[in-house]
């Protein structure tokens, strides 16, 4: 006999209203088949089982410790945590939320989050979850707010659940728990922070957000340079920054350089490059330039550099910067604070009359405060008060404190070589920044605002962090004068001979100059006789003031000329005669000033009338006495009563005591030197005349020569 199917079963026994989650059918069945092959078969009777539901969940996570890193929050936010509801039993549930606790948070929300479907929000107790099947989950979201948190403390949420289904085991509940790291929130801050291995516990505060140019908060640079900015912040918060976004604006003074604008991140604890601004994404548009990062985690700094050209039309003197904006998530706005670029040079001694090409190295700048003191700075680039300057005669000084009005201050500078400048600083902080107005008072030129010009002015420039000016250094003889007279003691009538030498000191002067000379009254100019380098060049005239110029000082120049004692000065007097040289710079002037006594005596002289004159050699043959003519000594001049005198060896003659009125003088040729002639056919008002017609002594208070021209060719 052979048994084809044999089903076997089980049994259990079911208490009196008990839930069935299910029943098992038993049941046997036999088949024989003889030798004949005839076939019988036979079954049992059928089995059944029924099996109880009974409940069961698992709620997911249940956490040991809090992960300061992965649960960190921001302080202030509303946190999210999410649990898993598992339908451990053998029947479809549905759940309650029976309790749900945040230590050191506030429960704001609780939800129920299925596979598929919108969120249910929840009620304590009372509202049921949808139906959940053996072996299935359903999410549960729990909102803590960590406003009143304490930061750096960890808040854990304990979500308790129960099951809803009629079981054998009845009501059941199950609990998880998930911690929250209550953390800074991001905040982004300047990079001068001591972000190393030593950084100490507790809470960084956060810094101003600097931007940079060539490398430093300010620099000054000429119209058509090319310069390099930089603007680097960092995440000192303890939750990443997302939506990091970057405006910079640039002026219109500034055109960004293509293929410039990078962007790097840098671990600030370990020093190492950070890899999360892979996704960023940058552009130019314009004089705009936007830069937009996912995400800037705790500790990573950024640095956005770029180049940027200052255009040759930028102002000297003036100072420009861009506006850079930086936003993100949850985070105030942040202003960075610009660089300053200064238009031209500043901060830099040199030489005045070599200009920019010469600046002194080794000069000491002082800057002193109201009491005489070194004024305290809020800062320096490179310390010193006083500063010495490099080689290249450059010096930085950072701005003192501003007090919110005028801060006055002196600088102080001096030179191996030359003389000692006193410069006024008036400082006014304003709204767009500090304002510095220099005032030289030592009576000397100071530089031009960006340059390296002079100016007899006062100088200002604004919106300046750390510039003072250049300053214009003067040898003690940057412009010399001096003068003498062929005699130091005169009465009326006499003739004083002047020579005076006046130029650079110490350096030539491609500039022009003047020579300003004011006679004493008593003093009248003798017409013709001045020489400037032995060429004759007659002054400007106005009243006693003589006017030379020159068209550049390169070298010392000699001016002489003769001034007739007139008969109204007055006797014992001692008088001055006031001279100054002027040398016309570009935007000043530098002067130099001297002067010459004569003391007058008295004597019959005094009250009689002058006759002055010169007898010379006219080897131009017409009269004037000009550069190579000569004067001829010893010879004769009369008078028409006979009286007589001898010319010097300048070939000057006076007859200092000449009664008033019409005069005769007659040139004797017999006296001229052998090879000298006197010129014939001439009227008596030529000089070429060997007689001369005086009509008049002075014409307008100044005395005329009387002047006899000979010839030294062959006798006419």
């Amino acid at each position: 006999m052979a048994v084809s199917e044999t089903t076997v079963g089980w049994g259990i026994l079911l208490a009196a209203g008990s839930v069935t989650a299910a029943v098992i059918v038993n049941g046997a069945m036999g088949n024989y088949e003889d030798s004949k092959g005839q076939a019988y078969g036979s079954a049992s009777n059928v089995a059944s089982v029924s099996i109880a539901g009974v409940s069961a969940a698992l709620v997911a996570p249940k956490e040991a410790k809090v992960d300061p890193v992965g649960e960190a929050v921001a302080h202030g936010t509303v946190a999210t945590k999410t649990f898993t509801i598992t339908n451990d039993s053998n029947i479809s549930d549905a759940y309650v939320i029976d309790s749900v606790a945040a230590n050191g948070g506030n429960v704001t929300g609780v939800a129920f989050t299925p596979a598929s479907g919108a969120p249910i929000a929840a009620s304590i107790a009372s509202t049921v979850s949808p139906t959940v099947a053996p072996g299935g989950t359903i999410g549960v979201t729990v909102n803590v707010a960590t406003a009143g948190a304490t930061i750096g403390t960890a808040i854990d949420v304990v979500l308790t659940v129960k099951t809803t289904a009629k079981s054998e085991n009845g009501t059941q509940s199950a609990t998880g728990n998930a911690y929250i790291w209550v953390a800074r929130g991001p905040e982004l801050s300047g990079t001068s922070a001591n972000f190393s291995s030593s950084l100490p516990s507790g809470i960084p505060s956060p810094l101003p957000v600097d931007e940079f140019v060539d490398g430093a908060h300010a620099a000054a640079a000429e119209p058509g340079s090319a310069l390099s900015f930089e603007l680097p912040f960092i995440n000192v918060g303890d939750a990443g920054a997302t939506g990091v976004s970057t405006q910079i604006t640039l002026p219109a003074q500034l055109s960004p350089v293509a293929g410039t604008l990078s962007l790097h991140a840098t671990n600030a604890r370990s020093g190492k490059p950070a890899s999360a601004i892979t996704d960023a994404q940058m552009k130019v548009n314009g004089n705009i330039i936007t830069v937009t990062i996912p995400r800037v985690d705790p500790d990573i700094a950024v640095a956005l550099t770029w180049g940027a050209a200052l255009n040759a039309s930028a102002a000297l003197g003036s100072t420009v910067h861009d506006t850079a904006i930086i936003n993100a998530a949850g985070v105030p706005q942040v202003t960075a604070t610009p660089a300053a670029v200064f238009v031209g040079a500043m901060n830099t001694v040199y030489d005045a009359i070599g200009g920019s090409a010469h600046p002194i190295g080794g000069a000491s700048v002082a800057l002193v405060d109201a009491g005489g003191q070194p004024a305290k700075l809020s800062a320096s680039d490179h310390g010193g008060n006083p500063f010495t300057t490099a080689q290249n005669g450059t010096f930085a000084f950072a701005l003192p404190g501003m007090t919110g009005h005028e801060d006055d201050y002196q600088l102080d500078v001096s030179a191996a070589g030359y003389l000692n400048r006193r410069i006024k600083v008036a400082l006014v902080a304003g709204g767009g920044g500090t304002t510095s107005t220099l005032t030289a008072l030592d009576g000397l030129p100071l530089a031009t605002a960006g340059g390296f010009g002079l100016t007899s002015g006062s100088v200002s420039v604004s919106d300046i962090p750390s510039f003072y000016g250049n300053v214009p250094m003067f040898a003690p003889q940057a412009l010399i004068v001096s003068a003498t007279t062929d005699r130091s003691v005169a009465s009326a009538g006499d003739r004083i001979g002047y020579n005076v030498t006046f130029g650079p000191g110490s350096k030539p002067l491609s500039d022009p100059g003047d020579l300003n000379l004011t006679l004493p009254a008593g003093f009248g100019y003798a017409r013709g006789t001045a020489r400037l380098n032995g060429a004759a060049l007659e002054p400007a005239i106005n009243g006693a003031n003589l006017a030379w110029s020159v068209k550049e000082l390169t070298q010392n120049n000699t001016l002489t000329f003769d001034a007739v004692i007139l008969p109204s000065v007055s006797t014992g007097a001692n008088l001055s005669t006031q001279i100054q040289a002027k040398a016309v710079l570009p935007g000043a002037t530098l002067t130099a000033n001297a002067n010459v006594s004569v003391s007058i005596v008295g004597g019959p002289l005094s009250s009689r009338s002058i006759l002055t004159g010169r007898v010379f050699t006219d080897h131009g043959h017409d009269g004037r006495f000009v550069a190579g003519d000569t004067g001829v000594a010893g010879v004769r001049i009369y008078l028409e009563d006979g009286e007589s005198v001898l010319t010097d060896h300048d070939g000057k003659f006076s007859f200092p005591a000449a009664r008033p009125g019409m005069h005769v003088l007659h040139l004797d040729p017999i006296t001229l030197p052998a090879g000298m002639h006197p010129y014939h056919g001439f009227p008596v008002t030529d000089p070429r005349s060997v007689m001369r017609l005086v009509h008049g002594i002075f014409d307008s208070g100044l005395m005329s020569d009387v002047n006899f021209a000979v010839d030294d060719a062959k006798a006419h």
